[in-house]
């Protein structure tokens, strides 16, 4: 009736049986208890046997024997367990260092002499169980000078809590529910961050913070801000960036992509696009408000630029606005047309292939100095001809309409000897010029 707890263990013996009783631990009480009074280890003669229920299949009479078996494990029954100092008024034990419990027999310092045991082993054994199995607790306030736990390997240290909740751990893996945290963000010291499958989604409710701010620390920085790689070849089947407005976090709807990088180098932009130096783009498409370079110019390397609609407006305030420039280096590309005006209207006199326009911004009419027009005629409108290298006309010939012409040295030589009478005023082919003559006139 004082054993507390106790194990038995039976094991088989030629000609009979053996049985080990282990008792673990001694009750504190009713009584040899460690508060009060003890008399040490109960003797043998405290311990009987009943065998009346007992029988040998020879005959024999069976007999019992109690004997005491040394162990090294044997937890003795002392005053606080020899290991610690008994307060005989209150019953209360004093543990000495190393040693805690109501009598001073549990270990503090958990020392395991086995290969495949754990060292401990803290088991709930109740299925309603709602309390800490596991409580590290101090008085002392939060603070960074003393340690919760300590995880050390031969010698390395593999994790630790410190004492405001630091928790420093060598590695970690986890396996199901993924990690959250909470507060405080996330700060990664050395060799960054690697995801390998999953992607990353950022989001922020911060109204004047960036979403994603990426810094290249140090001045001798020479690599990528931002490096975007596909392992899938060039193809237009996929994009590198997409840039959308109007985002819908419940079912992943936007309302305008502004813009988009395609994996065959196709570039979006709906709307402008401001260059203030030398950029250069494989394709690039505009279906907004065009784009506008504010320095640099536009350098298009090879295969030109082509103008669907809208045409093109260039300003300069230099003197060269527009150059076509043919590079006579790369002699097989020495054919073709440097300057080429095209248009796919039949003949009419409403369209202008060329214009030249002076005073353009003028608050009156602008003033046209040359045409050409889609009749098909050339104009010139201001200013006259002055032709350094001759001029020589197939058919039609000339018409002076007024001012007539004038020959300031080498002659008129027409070839021709022909004469012809016609209707109204006389003419005459003289030494090949035709020499019109109006009534009250003489001609020569």
């Amino acid at each position: 009736r004082h054993v507390d707890d106790v194990d038995c263990l039976s094991e088989p013996f030629a000609g009979g049986a053996i049985y080990n009783g282990t008792f673990k631990q001694w009750p504190i009480e009713p009584m040899e208890n460690n508060f009060f009074s003890h008399t040490g280890n109960p003797g043998l003669t405290n311990f009987t046997c009943d065998v009346s229920g007992a029988s040998s299949t020879s005959g024999a009479p069976v007999e019992c024997n109690i004997t005491n078996l040394v162990s090294d494990d044997v937890t003795e029954y002392e005053y606080c367990g020899r290991r610690g100092q008994c307060d005989f008024t209150s019953g209360t034990c004093y543990c000495i260092d190393g040693y805690e419990g109501s009598t001073c027999t549990a270990s503090s310092y958990a020392e395991s002499g086995s290969n495949t045991l754990p060292g401990v082993d803290i088991h709930a054994a109740g299925n309603d169980y709602v309390g800490d199995l596991f409580k590290l607790s101090t008085d002392k306030s939060s603070a960074s000078d003393f340690t919760f736990m300590k995880i050390i390997a031969d010698d390395e240290d593999l994790l630790s809590i410190r004492g405001d909740g630091l928790l420093s751990i060598a590695q970690i893996d986890v396996t199901t529910y993924g990690a959250t945290v909470s507060a405080g963000g996330l700060t990664i010291l050395t060799d960054g961050a690697k995801i390998e499958d999953g992607g990353l989604q950022v989001s922020s409710t911060a109204l004047d913070d960036p979403v994603l701010h990426i810094v290249g620390d140090g001045e001798s920085f020479t690599d990528a801000l931002l490096r975007v790689d596909s392992v899938r070849s060039e193809d237009a089947n996929y994009w590198f960036a997409r840039f959308n407005t109007a985002y819908d976090v419940t079912d992943g709807s936007y309302d305008v992509n502004v813009f988009s990088i395609r994996g065959d180098g196709y570039t979006k932009i709906e709307g402008e696009l401001h260059v203030n130096n030398v950029t250069s783009v494989h394709s690039l498409e505009l279906t907004g408000a065009g784009f506008t370079i504010n320095q640099g110019g536009l350098h298009i390397i090879e295969d030109g630029a082509t103008i669907y609609d809208g045409g093109a407006e260039i300003r300069n305030n230099n003197l060269t606005v527009l150059r076509a420039y043919h590079n006579d280096a790369f002699r097989d590309k020495d054919n073709g047309t440097v300057f080429s005006v095209e248009s796919s209207a039949d003949f009419t006199r409403d369209i202008n292939l060329i214009e030249a326009i002076m005073d353009a911004d003028s608050a009156y009419t602008p003033e046209t100095v040359f045409r050409v027009n889609g009749l098909p005629r050339t104009y010139i409108d201001q200013g006259g001809l002055d032709v350094i290298g001759g001029i020589t006309v197939s058919s039609a010939g000339i018409n002076i309409t007024a001012g007539g012409l004038w020959v300031s040295s080498g002659g008129v030589h027409v070839q021709g000897w022909e004469r012809e009478a016609t209707r109204g005023a006389p003419r005459e082919l003289r030494d090949g010029a035709w020499i019109m003559a109006r009534l009250g006139r003489s001609g020569s």
